[in-house]
């Protein structure tokens, strides 16, 4: 059986490198020859809704982190 590595610390919320460690390590489990699945038994709840200002830090964010990504797993 093949190992995973532990979700990688540089990338996540409150990183430098931004929210893209799910990303990340579902690339790295499907490239492993793992499988993922889709479920219903599992719910994530987000609380809160954010202003302009708060959502455009947070799409700068998200194309830093989807950058990092990419460039990580074309190495």
């Amino acid at each position: 059986m093949r190992k995973l590595d532990i979700f990688d610390e540089s990338m996540g919320l409150g990183t430098r490198l931004g929210p893209s460690d799910d990303w990340d390590f579902a690339y790295r489990t499907l490239a492993n020859g793992y499988s993922i699945y889709d479920t219903n038994l599992v719910k994530v709840q987000h609380n809160g809704l954010r202003n302009f200002r708060e959502a455009e830090r947070l799409w700068k964010r998200y194309q830093i982190s989807t950058t990092a990504f990419f460039v990580k797993n074309l190495r």
